[in-house]
């Protein structure tokens, strides 16, 4: 047996789903040995590789809302099949074809991809008889892009309910679309040892514990926020995560806060940091926010990157799992109100827990293992 995993390196969040989908397969019985995990954009030319990335990153930093404009359009179904279809096509075969003769090389039984890239190619080429592997799209924010969507997928994996409506209004089969949640580490299942995790990074068992992060771009207003929360200092204490961003790091420690507070670059121990942490300050991605979902920990959701990220930030605000940060200065109101009304926190935790997937990856690996079994 051979299953081949693609994410992209355009953010983090999709690289972490692969990681987490390989994770879930060797939990149910998989080899190591069976599971190749690769970047997409590893089998497309270095140029491309360079600009992708690039211009992600550029786009969600420097040009939010022009970036939320274009995937708001590219989203429009109607524009996408007249428009944005015939050129990513002919794009994606320009620079995918190293992809398409690599699935063909390997022949695996599954392909699982948590990047929209690579089931473009394979869809197209499976159509065209080229490979006869399980394709499945596995969406990493809550609400699916026109993108996710090609004729030759055998099956959709989302987060829920929501991203499967949005799926069947655009006309694919309700049995060929799965609301089982985006792959996360089973690390990130909750362990209750909050205390003990709390001494092991130098924090005081019993002041309400606050988590930052802004992604691994290290994107958002982390320093206004903690300025905000200074007349709170007597109740509260803060683990900051810059994440790559060392300018906001080397910003946050020249200052003086009046609370405890740790500061963190990039990390690889975040379950350890929300398992610790009583509430979440972040930007709603997709893997972030199932990662808090699964530890149970409610969430202040900090202005969302126009596109995918609000679609996340509507699904949470639907279902009642979280706090929304208009401008950093209200963090000081939310935070007043949870120390003083403790059930606010309380109702939230009980709306997360119908939400929430922390078993996502290996559902998803009994689903494709099953698969497998089927067509053979």
């Amino acid at each position: 047996m051979r299953i081949v995993v693609f994410y992209a390196s355009a953010g983090h969040g999709h690289q972490k789903a692969a990681e987490a989908t390989k994770e879930g397969l060797v939990a149910c019985g998989v080899s190591e040995g069976e599971i190749l995990v690769l970047d997409a954009l590893d089998l497309a030319p270095p140029w491309f590789k360079k600009f992708y990335t690039s211009l992600y990153y550029y786009s969600v930093k420097h040009t939010p809302r022009f970036w939320g404009f274009n995937y708001r359009l590219s989203d429009n179904p109607v524009f996408y099949q007249r428009v944005v279809r015939c050129m990513r096509e002919r794009v994606n075969s320009g620079v995918g074809a190293r992809l398409v003769e690599r699935v063909i090389q390997e022949k695996p039984s599954a392909i699982l991809s948590t990047h929209f890239l690579a089931p473009e190619l394979l869809g197209r080429a499976k159509l065209e008889g080229c490979i006869d592997s399980f394709l499945v799209s596995v969406v990493t924010d809550f609400i699916p892009h026109c993108f996710w969507m090609n004729s030759g997928t055998d099956h959709y994996w989302v987060m829920s309910e929501e991203g499967k409506q949005v799926f069947v209004e655009r006309g694919v089969p309700k049995e060929k679309i799965t609301a089982g949640g985006i792959p996360i580490s089973l690390c990130f299942r909750p362990q209750d040892k909050k205390k003990e995790l709390r001494r092991k990074e130098g924090l005081q068992e019993t002041r309400f514990s606050i988590l930052i992060t802004s992604g691994s771009f290290g994107l958002g207003p982390t320093a206004e926020v903690l300025d905000a929360m200074r007349d709170l200092a007597s109740a509260i204490q803060v683990i900051v995560v810059c994440g790559r961003n060392e300018d906001q790091r080397r910003l946050l420690e020249s200052k003086r806060y009046p609370f405890p507070i740790k500061l963190y670059g990039f990390v690889s121990n975040m379950d350890e940091l929300m398992e610790a942490s009583d509430l979440l300050i972040a930007k709603p991605g997709g893997a972030t926010t199932s990662e808090s979902l699964a530890k149970g920990i409610p969430m202040v959701v900090l202005q969302p990157i126009p596109g995918q990220e609000t679609g996340n930030a509507e699904v949470l605000k639907k279902r009642n799992v979280s706090f929304f940060l208009g401008k950093p200065s209200d963090i000081r109101t939310i935070l007043k109100g949870i120390l003083d009304y403790p059930e606010v926190l309380e109702e939230k935790r009980r709306e997360i827990q119908r939400l929430a997937k922390p078993d996502a990856s290996i559902q998803l690996a009994r689903f494709v293992l099953k698969q497998i079994e089927s067509r053979n």
